[in-house]
């Protein structure tokens, strides 16, 4: 079954009071880390949701696709639905650009289990739902429906007998970083 990777990086970053993908770690602005997980999984189509220029063009300098979002002051329901236009293959996941502890065997994971249940599939911590998730394409028209703040959580409360939650044990992957103090407590740059 095919597979596209979506990268969200088009939203506004306003909790930090900058933009935050552009911010560094080890000289490495934080975007970058999304990227090189995506090329990790050259079996996938990889598209990067992005009104930044160095972030499309670093994608597309990797041979990813990029689309722009000229709603993404309205909430990232907007990019889901935009990207989600775009695709065609048989399911999608929807990576998030400021997580830079998640992992390519996280990823693996999520996939291998979204081919074998044909589910939504959502990763927990501690009973605790989390994002990326994978979504099979006959949630696709679901998906193309958000806006705003909606995110995949809007489309797979729906169909709670569609979901199949797989567990983790170790919230660090899942780490995202919001506000000037979530990159102070990592010890990240400034």
């Amino acid at each position: 079954m095919s597979t596209a990777l979506v990268l969200l990086a088009a939203g506004l970053s306003r909790r930090m009071g900058q933009d935050k993908l552009l911010m560094k770690r080890h000289g490495k602005p934080l975007y970058r880390f999304s990227l090189e997980l995506m090329g990790s999984f050259p079996d996938t189509s990889r598209l990067v949701v992005s009104n930044i220029g160095e972030i499309i063009d670093a994608a597309q300098a990797l041979g990813f696709h990029t689309i722009g979002n000229p709603l993404a002051a309205q909430g990232m329901g907007t990019s889901v639905a935009a990207a989600t236009a775009c695709l065609r293959e048989e399911r999608a996941v929807f990576l998030n650009a400021d997580q830079p502890y998640f992992t390519a065997g996280c990823l693996a994971l999520l996939l291998a289990c979204a081919q074998e249940t044909d589910a939504i599939v959502v990763p927990r911590v501690q009973g605790l739902p989390k994002s990326p998730c994978v979504f099979p394409r006959r949630f696709y028209p679901d998906l193309m429906m958000l806006e705003g703040d909606q995110g995949g959580r809007a489309v797979y409360q729906l169909y709670p007998e569609e979901v199949h939650y797989l567990d983790f044990p170790d919230p660090r992957p899942f780490q995202d970083f919001d506000t000037p103090e979530d990159w102070a407590r990592d010890g990240w740059d400034t």
